[in-house]
């Protein structure tokens, strides 16, 4: 905040240049200047948060574009395993596989679908969901990454009710 007896051409000029957040003149009475600073302050907060906004902007349409591209090499995994899936032997030990690969690029669709939808800021889509399908999911996905010396158990009830949420967000 500048203050200042008189303005002039030359104080105009360094104004310009350092970009103050307000000024005054004298003579002021103390509620005046304390007014101006409590506006710089505020000016200066307002700055900041449009500065994280944009920067949050730009995160956002960088991700959607990451998003985009990884879902565009999830599109032939998903459709390769599913035709591969198709022409093994219904025994075959590779099904499993297989359906771990169907279900993790599954599961990562999901997750670039829950990426695209948070850099859109689009509305979340509330539907019935029960919990115990996805935990069984998440189990399995896990045991086949964790090492064999982590032991996970599982215990869900079968009988508890659904739930209104996002699944991709859950």
């Amino acid at each position: 905040v500048y203050v200042t007896a008189f303005a002039n051409k030359d104080l105009v000029e360094r104004v310009k240049i350092t970009g103050p957040y307000g000024y005054i003149l004298k003579p002021f009475k103390d509620a005046e200047l304390h007014t101006a600073i409590e506006i710089a302050f505020y000016k200066h907060e307002m700055e900041a948060k449009l500065l994280q906004a944009r920067k949050l902007q730009t995160i956002g349409t960088l991700a959607g574009g990451i998003a985009h591209d990884f879902n565009n090499i999830l599109f032939p995994v998903i459709g390769f395993a599913s035709l591969l899936k198709k022409e093994l032997p219904p025994e075959s030990p590779l099904q499993e596989y297989v359906d771990g690969i169907i279900t993790g690029s599954k599961r990562a669709s999901e997750l670039v679908k829950q990426i695209l939808s948070i850099s859109r800021q689009r509305e979340k889509e509330l539907v019935p969901l029960y919990v115990q399908s996805i935990l069984r999911e998440v189990v399995k996905l896990s045991r086949a990454v964790l090492p064999a010396s982590i032991e996970i158990k599982e215990e869900t009830d079968d009988h508890c009710g659904m739930i209104m949420a996002d699944p991709t967000q859950f």
